[in-house]
């Protein structure tokens, strides 16, 4: 088996079309958030070594993800406006760790 044969085994099942429903719901669901946490908060490797240490910092990373997505989804909240939003992008994450770090 080569790369060739592998190829022509995805081309084949993303040409069906139930794959290709799930393919194209994952690009809708998951790749937005890890596609901002990679751009907005600048997220491209770990700091840390080992299996549990990733597993928590990844883990902070995802929560700052999802309190942004929280303030985005509140109603009736005038101040979270996209322009605010731009110049305020990373005071989620830098409140998480400042809270771990040197919170009581």
């Amino acid at each position: 088996m080569n790369w060739e044969y592998f190829k022509a085994r995805i081309q084949q099942l993303l040409s069906e079309a139930k794959t290709g429903k799930l393919y194209r719901q994952r690009k809708i669901d998951v790749e937005p958030a890890f596609g901002h946490l990679k751009a907005c908060l600048g997220f491209t490797r770990f700091s840390v070594r080992g299996k549990q240490k990733t597993h928590n910092e990844i883990g902070f990373a995802l929560m700052a993800v999802n309190l942004r997505k929280y303030r985005l989804n509140r109603p009736n909240n005038k101040h979270d406006s996209p322009h605010n939003l731009k110049n305020r992008r990373l005071k989620i994450f830098f409140m998480i760790f400042g809270l771990l770090f040197f919170g009581s």
